[in-house]
């Protein structure tokens, strides 16, 4: 008889041992879930935060480098830029001595944006028109140009002319 109570007493204790582990198989479920949604949702946010920056950071650059310029009558500096991660493309359209009128571009967007008067001069693309913005007065030899980005970089040749920068 005292070995059959010794018995059912282990078996009850096996029982709770077996329903212990489950439990904390359960909330160690949970905890890795919750850190794994986690970890994915704040990298992603770092993402978009980081092409924010970039984008901030080009737009600045590009501002502060054609204002200088343009102030810097025969200065002639030749830039290296670095565009956001998933540009492609930064286009230009001369808004010196006015604004000219596009047609024929293979960007309908950024026709109907000159077109309509919005004072808009750089246009940033990828796939699609991705951003714009309003870097000065500037001037070319054509109303509007492309410059492809390679390895995430684009170069151009900017002249001061005394009251805009030509751009080439």
């Amino acid at each position: 008889k005292v070995c059959a109570v010794l018995r059912c007493a282990r078996q009850k204790k096996m029982k709770g041992q077996i329903i212990g582990q489950v439990f904390i198989y359960l909330i160690t479920l949970v905890l890795v879930s919750f850190l794994l949604f986690y970890g994915y949702r704040a990298i992603s946010t770092f993402k978009e935060k980081t092409d924010q920056v970039s984008y901030i950071q080009f737009k600045n650059d590009m501002q502060n480098t054609i204002e200088t310029l343009s102030l810097d009558f025969g200065s002639v500096k030749v830039k290296q830029f670095t565009v956001p991660d998933n540009i492609n493309t930064v286009c230009f359209v001369r808004n010196f001595p006015a604004m000219p009128s596009l047609s024929g571009t293979k960007y309908p967007i950024i026709e109907d944006s000159v077109n309509s008067g919005l004072d808009k001069n750089v246009f940033l693309i990828s796939d699609s028109v991705e951003e714009s913005f309003f870097a000065g007065k500037i001037s070319s030899a054509a109303d509007f140009f492309c410059v492809e980005a390679i390895a995430g970089k684009i170069e151009l040749r900017m002249e001061g002319m005394g009251d805009h920068t030509s751009i080439s």
